[in-house]
C-alpha cells in the first residue's frame, strides 16, 4: 500500500474537497430533516399556522439546492481524486516494469507479470475509482449524522452501535476468507497464464511433438482449481448478500421499535422519532452497503499486494557517470590501444552456492576481435549480461573504459554496446520502425543505407509494402535468415563502438550464412567486436580466443596456439572437424 499511499497523498487536494463536501452534504441532510421534524412537533402541538411559512419553505427549498450542490461537488471531487490517483498508479507501474532488475524477469513468468500488469491494474484501479471513495464517503457521512442522533438521545445511539457491529463482524469475518481464496485464485490464474503463453511462444514445437493433450492437461487442472475457489467464494458472497440485507432491514424493525417505546415513555417526541428514522433511512441504507465494499476492497487489495511486488521490487543499479568525449570512428582509430573491457579477479553465480563465473580475469583493447568458446553452461552468454549489466558482479571488478562499471549511467553503458544475437526479436511492427529502434529520430535514408550495409535492401524492395511491411509478432513472416539482417542493420544504425556477436549464423542456410558473414564483416570495422562462437571456423581471425571451462578460463590465446597447445580448445577444434567430414559423407 505505500506507493498508492504516496499517490493518494500527492492528489489528497482532490480527496479533502471530497471530505468537506461531504460533511457539508451531511449537515445539510441534519439541518433539513431538522426542520421537518421541528414542523411535526408543532403541528402535534396545536401551532399549525406558523408551520409552512415563508421562511420554512426557503430554508426547506436551501437545503435541497445545497444539498444538490454539495452532492455534485463531492462526486466530481471523488472522480477527480480516482481518476488521478489510478492515472498515476497505472503510469507508474508501467515505467517500474521498465527499471525492474533483469533477475526479476528471470523468476517470475511471462504470463504471471502480464496478469499483474493488466488484470490486476484493472481491478486496482476498481478500488480506487468505486470502493475507496464510496468506503469514505459512508463512513464520514455517517459518523455526521450518528453525531446529530446524539444530541438529541444518547440511548438510539447506544441503541444503533450494538445493533450494527454485530453484523459488521460477520462480514470481516467473511471478508477476510474471501482474500484468503483470492490470492489461491490469483496465483492459479497466473500458473494458466504461464502455461498459455509458454503454449502461443513455442506452438511450432507443441504441435510437431503432439504436446497438445499435455497442455490441455495443465490447463484443465490449473481451471478447475480456479473454479474451485470461485464457488468458495460465491459462497462467501452469498452470505456477505444476506449479511447486508440483514443490515439493511433488521435495524429498522429493532430501532424504530425502540424508538416508539422511547416516545410512549416521554423520552423523546413524535418530531424526533420521525427524525431518527429519516436520519436511520440515510445511515442504515450506506452503512448496508460497506460489508459489500469491504468484501470487494478485500479482494481488490490482493490484486493491489500482487502489484506492490513489482513496485517494491529493486531497479537496475545505476550510476551517474557519462562519458563526455566521443567514441565515433574518428576517435576510436586515435584510442587504439585503449582498454574497452577489464574483468579483474570477478566471481559470479545466479545462486550464491553455485558460481558460474570463479575469479576471472582479462582486458580486451580497442578494436580488438575477442571469442569466447566452451561447452553449453560453461558462462559464456552470462559474460555477456554482466557486459550490459542486466547482472552485477559478486566479487571482483568490472571496468568498462577504465571506469567501474557501476559508476556509469546503466543507460550510457549499454549505448556503447550493439547485440547481434542467434534469437534475433523484432518487433510486431514495420521494418522502417524495427531497424529504427538503432537510433532515435533515425532517417529513411540512415535505416535504408544501414539494410544495404546489413546486405537486406534489395529483399525488402521485393516486398509488397517494402519497408513498410510488418513482420509479424517476433518477425515471424520473415524467415530466420532475413530477420538477422534485419538485426544487423538496426546495429549499423546503432553505431556502437562494441559489437557483442551471439553466434548470429547459427541454424542458418549456407547462401544467407556468405550475405550475413559478409554483413558482420563490414560492421566490424573500427569496433571492438566480442564473439560467443559454438562454430570455431568462424572466429580463427579473432585476436583472442577464451575457452571458458568450469567456471574459469581454461586457456586464451589465438586459433593457432590453441591447436598448438593440444588442449580444450583442441579438442573441440577436432571433434567438430570429424563431425563436419561426417556430415559431407
Amino acid at each position: 500500500m505505500k506507493n498508492i499511499r504516496n499517490i493518494a497523498i500527492r492528489k489528497g487536494h482532490w480527496l479533502i474537497l471530497q471530505l468537506i463536501s461531504s460533511y457539508f452534504y451531511a449537515s445539510i441532510i441534519v439541518k433539513g430533516n431538522n426542520l421537518i421534524s421541528g414542523a411535526i412537533d408543532q403541528m402535534l402541538s396545536g401551532i399549525t399556522g406558523g408551520v409552512m411559512t415563508r421562511e420554512f419553505i426557503v430554508n426547506l427549498i436551501g437545503c435541497v439546492v445545497l444539498g444538490f450542490i454539495a452532492s455534485l461537488i463531492r462526486d466530481l471531487s471523488s472522480l477527480q481524486f480516482s481518476i488521478g490517483i489510478q492515472k498515476e498508479f497505472r503510469e507508474k507501474a508501467g515505467r517500474k516494469l521498465l527499471k525492474l532488475e533483469f533477475k526479476y524477469f528471470d523468476e517470475h513468468g511471462s504470463g504471471s507479470i502480464l496478469n499483474k500488469m493488466m488484470n490486476d491494474l484493472k481491478i486496482a484501479g476498481d478500488f480506487l475509482s468505486e470502493f475507496f471513495p464510496s468506503i469514505v464517503n459512508i463512513i464520514l457521512e455517517s459518523a455526521i449524522l450518528i453525531g446529530s442522533i446524539f444530541t438529541m438521545d444518547i440511548a438510539l445511539v447506544i441503541s444503533l452501535f450494538i445493533c450494527y457491529p454485530i453484523i459488521l463482524i460477520l462480514s470481516h469475518i467473511a471478508s477476510k476468507r474471501i482474500s484468503t481464496l483470492a490470492e489461491k485464485r490469483w496465483a492459479n490464474v497466473d500458473r494458466m497464464n504461464d502455461i498459455a503463453y509458454d503454449f502461443m511462444s513455442g506452438i511450432i514445437i507443441g504441435r510437431t511433438f503432439n504436446l497438445l493433450p499435455t497442455m490441455d492437461e495443465k490447463i484443465v487442472d490449473a481451471n478447475d482449481k480456479i473454479l474451485n475457489y470461485e464457488f468458495k467464494r460465491n459462497r462467501l458472497l452469498r452470505l456477505a448478500w444476506i449479511l447486508n440485507h440483514l443490515v439493511r432491514f433488521l435495524p429498522h424493525v429493532v430501532l424504530g421499535t425502540f424508538a416508539l417505546i422511547r416516545v410512549i415513555d416521554g423520552s423523546l417526541t413524535v418530531g424526533g422519532m420521525t427524525y431518527f428514522i429519516l436520519i436511520l433511512g440515510n445511515i442504515i441504507h450506506p452503512l448496508g452497503e460497506l460489508p459489500g465494499l469491504f468484501n470487494e476492497a478485500r479482494y481488490c487489495m490482493v490484486s493491489i499486494k500482487r502489484l506492490e511486488e513489482i513496485m517494491n521490487g529493486p531497479d537496475e543499479l545505476s550510476g551517474s557517470w557519462a562519458r563526455t568525449d566521443s567514441l565515433d570512428k574518428q576517435k576510436r582509430k586515435e584510442k587504439a590501444t585503449e582498454t574497452v573491457i577489464c574483468f579483474k579477479d570477478l566471481s559470479f553465480g545466479y545462486e550464491a552456492d553455485a558460481p558460474v563465473l570463479k575469479k576471472q580475469s582479462f582486458e580486451i583493447k580497442q578494436g580488438e576481435q575477442v571469442a569466447f568458446v566452451g561447452g553449453s553452461g560453461e558462462g559464456k552468454s552470462t559474460i555477456f549480461k554482466l557486459l550490459c549489466g542486466f547482472y552485477h558482479k559478486n566479487e571482483g571488478s568490472y571496468e568498462l573504459y577504465n571506469r567501474p562499471f557501476e559508476e556509469w549511467d546503466i543507460d550510457e553503458a549499454r549505448s556503447l554496446f550493439s547485440l547481434v544475437s542467434q534469437n534475433v526479436f523484432l518487433f510486431p511492427e514495420t521494418i522502417t520502425k524495427n531497424i529504427g529502434y538503432g537510433k532515435d529520430n533515425a532517417t529513411m535514408e540512415e535505416i535504408i543505407q544501414a539494410a544495404k550495409n546489413a546486405n537486406i535492401h534489395d529483399f525488402i524492395m521485393t516486398l509488397p509494402e517494402g519497408y513498410e511491411t510488418v513482420v509479424g509478432e517476433r518477425g515471424e513472416r520473415l524467415s530466420g535468415g532475413q530477420r538477422q539482417r534485419i538485426s544487423i542493420a538496426r546495429a549499423f544504425l546503432k553505431d556502437a563502438p562494441i559489437l557483442l556477436l551471439d553466434e548470429p549464423t547459427s541454424a542458418i542456410d549456407v547462401g544467407t550464412e556468405e550475405l550475413i558473414k559478409e554483413a558482420i564483416y563490414k560492421i566490424s570495422k573500427g569496433r571492438t567486436v566480442l564473439t560467443i562462437a559454438h562454430r570455431l571456423s568462424t572466429i580463427e581471425d579473432a585476436d583472442c580466443i577464451m575457452v571458458l571451462s568450469k567456471g574459469e578460463i581454461a586457456e586464451r590465446g589465438t586459433n593457432t596456439e590453441l591447436l598448438d597447445m593440444g588442449g580444450v580448445y583442441a579438442r573441440l577444434y577436432e571433434k567438430q572437424n570429424q563431425l563436419q567430414e561426417e556430415e559431407v559423407i
